[in-house]
């Protein structure tokens, strides 16, 4: 007799390519710049470069879980606060940038996706991180430099 162990709704959404503070990247590189998601947006004719982070609406629960480690990572559970559809792109030549009209509800934290090659770089680099954050902004830190490219999306998870 064949037993089968119940399968619990798995449903991967993004691959996560790095988790660095309050910074999560997806990779838009192993499956395609679309990752899990469709290849294209809603409207059938744009192709999704995001790696799947605008797939997630306020609300859904999520896991973030490590596949594949030798000792992986406690999974993380939570459940997506807000979505804001913008990017952010770092200020050039300074090491502060504010992000405006962020709904951040309490116990809410902003994670960061990674749009451009500086704007992975940035996060290589081990220089970023979120500041502050409250109810209707957040802070980033991060290396002065005159790019004008390292660009992110955002989303706000809770624990829990």
């Amino acid at each position: 007799m064949v037993s089968v162990s119940p399968v619990y709704g798995y449903a991967p959404e993004a691959l996560v390519s790095s988790i660095a503070g309050a910074v999560l990247t997806l990779n838009t590189t192993t499956f395609g710049a679309h990752g899990f998601a469709d290849t294209y947006q809603d409207d059938g004719v744009t192709l999704r470069t995001d790696g799947g982070a605008n797939t997630f609406t306020p609300g859904d629960k999520v896991q973030l879980v490590e596949l594949d480690a030798t000792s992986p990572a406690t999974p993380f559970d939570g459940e997506v606060l807000s979505t804001s559809g913008a990017t952010v792109t770092l200020t050039a030549s300074t090491t502060t940038t504010t992000v405006e009209k962020a709904e951040i509800p309490p116990g809410g934290q902003p994670f960061l996706s990674a749009r451009t090659a500086n704007a992975s770089a940035e996060i290589g680099n081990g220089t970023m991180s979120i500041a502050e954050s409250t109810k209707g902004q957040f802070i980033i830190t991060h290396a002065n430099n005159g790019q004008i490219d390292r660009t992110f999306g955002w989303v706000v998870f809770k624990a829990g």
